[in-house]
């Protein structure tokens, strides 16, 4: 491993090891829309996303945590960015009347 020699940590890291590569695959749409808005000056919109995805993510953190320890945590944070990009989505109608018609 490049970050560490220690058996235990290494243990560890492999076992979370679907998150890891799970997480940037679910990520990158809502980044992508997060520069979008953002050289559109919609700041807004982004803040209306993440404050709905909030919601989702703190109610899957109550529901999976409990069930699942880490992995849940690792679920919720999916769950966060999937809604994230979802609920970004959702406002690119209104961002492509206001900018382009």
């Amino acid at each position: 491993m490049a970050f560490t020699t220690i058996p235990d940590v290494i243990s560890k890291s492999e076992e979370f090891l679907v998150w890891m590569l799970v997480f940037p695959i679910v990520g990158f749409w809502g980044l992508q829309l997060e520069g979008v808005f953002s050289g559109a000056t919609e700041a807004k919109s982004i803040r209306d996303s993440i404050a709905l995805a909030l919601i989702v993510f703190l109610g899957a953190l109550g529901l999976f945590v409990p069930l699942y320890q880490n992995h849940g945590l690792w679920l919720a944070l999916v769950e966060f960015s999937l809604c994230r990009s979802f609920f970004l989505s959702l406002f690119v109608p209104k961002l492509t009347r206001q900018k382009f018609y």
